[in-house]
């Protein structure tokens, strides 16, 4: 098969200023690749323009996000050799709009386009979700004739914090069309892949992610001790399910009196749950540790007991799988993309999303069944090395690339 030399990365998602860990996922993909094929890689990474609807809640949270927007680099190299282009764009609301981001995105970005085209010859466009950068990667493949390649994480199909893009204003029309035109169509769980098939006649695979964790240790035993240390990493935001979570503790917290949950992640629910938690009495036992840099969300890892996403309309959950890289058992909901982790072993319970009784349940169990969660907890690694490792999922997407340039 044919080597792969240069490839260009379209993605909203990649580290900025402003958030270090947004889209960290797609850049140890990205570089997990080029170290282990030594292919050269660009990346652009188009930044909105428009505040979200949220930053006009006050001045001075609109105003902090101007400014952060304003600090992040328009071009820089990454310590890998990745380039990283960050050009503006302008756009209306997602909500109604977003079938419209591709154009908009593309008429704006056209002259950086032509110019890295110039300049180099590209063996592959990889595009990140179908708006904007699926769609301007097909444009790229009609005009210079290079393959795109779609990855669809969840945006599209199973949607943030607004609906998905299919159920919005002609979001089917414009999903659909723009896969069928992509070379290929990769995406991260099975759920995505069966409803990618409903939508449209593209070829679409399946492409389990991985992460890289840092060289971090277990501190201590999981269940070696009375403290029960329950930890849940995400944007602090509705479809996390971080209410659940306390309103489960809550019904927990008389009978395992030594339960402390550390929440790690900022987001719009913040003040909410705070509230909720001082209303509950709960401040000595839940901690909103904010926003934290990699390695100390692994250190909390490490010293964690169990595992807790009470998400849904959740894409694969790239915490899942940190959580796994250290061990640790998994409470989930079920009809996720952590579904997928289940299959290859037992190592966690599903619950039903938005249902603080079974999720509470399901601790209880947990804590009173410490040899079964321990196992649960060996699986969770044994599952994790044998199939979440970016190096593996980097093999098979290097085949995929190789298949459509052949």
């Amino acid at each position: 098969m044919k080597d792969i030399k240069k490839i260009l990365c379209i993605s909203m998602l990649y580290p900025q200023h402003k958030d270090s860990l947004l889209g960290i996922f797609v850049s140890q993909q990205l570089q997990t690749l080029r170290k282990m094929y030594n292919v050269d890689i660009h990346v652009i990474c188009p930044i909105r323009t428009q505040p979200p609807s949220r930053a006009y809640s006050n001045k001075s949270t609109l105003k902090s996000w101007k400014s952060d927007i304003k600090k992040i680099p328009f071009e820089y190299t990454d310590e890998t050799g990745i380039n990283v282009y960050l050009p503006r764009f302008w756009s209306p609301p997602k909500r109604f709009f977003h079938f419209s981001w591709g154009y908009l995105c593309h008429m704006k970005i056209k002259h950086l386009l032509e110019t890295l085209l110039k300049k180099n010859q590209y063996d592959i466009i990889f595009s990140h979700n179908a708006q904007p950068a699926g769609y301007i990667g097909n444009i790229l493949q009609e005009k210079a004739d290079i393959p795109n390649i779609i990855l669809v994480h969840g945006e599209d199909i199973l949607g943030q914090d607004s609906p998905p893009l299919f159920k919005l204003p002609f979001g089917k029309w414009a999903i659909g069309k723009t896969y069928e035109k992509a070379k290929m169509v990769l995406t991260v769980t099975n759920r995505n892949l069966n409803i990618i098939k409903n939508l449209s006649n593209s070829n679409a695979r399946l492409l389990h992610l991985g992460i890289t964790p840092p060289s971090t240790s277990r501190k201590r035993e999981i269940m070696s001790s009375e403290s029960v240390n329950i930890i849940q990493v995400g944007a602090l935001v509705e479809q996390k399910g971080q209410k659940t979570l306390v309103e489960a503790v809550d019904r927990l917290i008389n009978r395992f009196p030594d339960i402390h949950v550390n929440l790690v992640g900022s987001g719009y629910c913040e003040d909410d749950l705070k509230k909720l938690i001082s209303k509950l009495d709960l401040k000595d036992k839940i901690e909103l540790k904010g926003n934290m840099e990699n390695k100390r969300v692994f250190d909390l890892y490490a010293a964690s007991d169990i595992y807790v996403m009470a998400s849904w309309n959740e894409g694969i959950g790239m915490s899942y799988l940190e959580a796994m890289s250290m061990g640790l058992p998994i409470i989930g909901t079920k009809g996720e993309g952590v579904e997928d982790h289940f299959s290859f072993g037992k190592i966690g319970i599903l619950v039903p999303p938005q249902n603080p009784e079974s999720l509470a349940d399901a601790i209880s169990y947990m804590i009173e069944n410490k040899k079964i969660t321990k196992e649960m907890g060996k699986k969770s690694l044994e599952v994790f090395n044998e199939n979440f490792t970016w190096e593996r999922s980097c093999k098979k997407l290097y085949e995929y690339m190789q298949q459509v340039i052949q």
